[in-house]
């Protein structure tokens, strides 16, 4: 992370690319909270610069199910087939 807060770090891989919750977890290294809480503040920061962060919606890898609500963090399971096989959210920044 050369020399930027975590925050600084997440808007510039956001800008670069597409990606997924947990990619970008794991890429941090950093607990499912404090992703959240700093992408909450990432997405009003960006708001603030005129751009958007992205949320493409969690969709199920086996039924196909395509989650309603735009969150941060991953669901849990699907409600239609109860699978854990859950992709997504997906994340980017758009200016």
């Amino acid at each position: 992370m050369r020399n930027r807060t975590r925050r600084e770090e997440i808007v510039v891989r956001l800008s670069e690319a597409a990606l997924d919750f947990e990619e970008l977890r794991s890429e941090l290294d950093v607990p499912v909270h404090v992703l959240d809480e700093d992408l909450r503040h990432v997405a009003r920061s960006v708001r603030g610069a005129g751009g958007r962060l992205h949320v493409e919606r969690p969709v199920c890898s086996d039924c196909g199910f395509r989650f309603r609500r735009e969150s941060f963090k991953p669901p849990g399971r699907c409600p239609m087939c109860r699978s854990h096989r859950v992709a997504g959210p997906v994340l980017r920044i758009k200016r």
